[in-house]
């Protein structure tokens, strides 16, 4: 279990970029890209997003290339977004996940609101394939007590993945006038090893995976070139990977880390170009 709080002097860093990140791989996809809250500056650019669900056959599909050019290196898989649950074959992730990963950790990532009126169906996959519910606690109306309590008469793990109190604002560069070695070795995102799946595709971090959301929203030109990500089903090596995953890589020349803050306050989103810029 882990709460996902990143402090602004990033005193865990060293240890998220040690040598252990070998062997405790973390995996995320997102099974939609919109969500039922409107975050001001979310991080993965839901509130820009337009409904956009996962196929689920294209998820067993890198779900199974994983399993081939990782298998017992990957420690934990989250299934997040946007607001996973959102997603109407949540329960048919969760079982092919644990199809090709048996020992792996497997979370789905929430903000809870709509775990009330999940189906029965949802509930007995979860329990049936040992998927714990990681819970976002924004300071909304929610009842979390009712919402612990259906967990449990399901006999569901639920624990507080991150308890939002103040919101991280990334700021980008559209200019790409950023030294990507020292962004790389200041990055947050990247310390927090969560490796990012899009259609068969691989990528460090979120803000690359998704700046699509901010491109389309705002008529932008991040680029994301091939030397951003690794295409899965390309000639490569779990030396290929693991290389990968512990270098720089060309879109980082993007994050102003030297301007990012982690004391707003958070609210809900306007949509507008402020919200992830100085």
């Amino acid at each position: 279990m882990e709460k996902s709080h990143i402090n602004s002097d990033l005193t865990h860093l060293d240890y998220y970029k040690s040598e252990h990140r070998k062997e405790q791989l973390r995996i995320e996809f997102h099974l939609v890209e919109h969500c039922n809250l409107n975050c001001r500056g979310c991080s993965h650019y839901s509130p820009l997003a337009k409904d956009e669900f996962l196929d689920i056959a294209q998820f067993e599909k890198d779900t199974f290339r994983l399993s081939q050019l990782l298998g017992q290196r990957i420690a934990s898989i989250n299934l997040l977004g946007g607001e996973p649950l959102l997603h109407p074959d949540v329960a048919q992730f969760c079982r092919v996940a644990r199809k090709y990963f048996p020992k792996a950790e497997i979370n789905i990532v929430t903000n809870g609101i709509l775990l009330k009126s999940m189906s029965n169906d949802f509930w007995d996959t979860c329990q049936e394939c040992r998927i714990m519910l990681g819970l976002t606690k924004y300071p909304i109306k929610l009842n979390y007590s009712d919402i612990e309590k259906k967990a449990a008469i399901n006999n569901v793990n639920l624990f507080d993945y991150h308890i939002v109190e103040n919101f991280r604002k990334d700021v980008l560069d559209p200019d790409g006038k950023q030294i990507p070695d020292d962004s790389y070795k200041k990055c947050p995102l990247v310390a927090f090893g969560r490796l990012q799946i899009k259609k068969g595709k691989l990528f460090q971090c979120a803000t690359a995976a998704y700046i699509n959301h901010i491109n389309d929203y705002f008529h932008m030109n991040f680029q994301i070139t091939d030397k951003d990500y690794l295409d899965l089903y390309q000639k490569i090596s779990e030396e290929k990977i693991l290389k990968f995953i512990f270098n720089s890589f060309p879109f980082c020349r993007y994050c102003a880390l030297k301007d990012w803050k982690f004391n707003d306050e958070w609210t809900t989103s306007k949509r507008v170009w402020s919200e992830w810029s100085n």
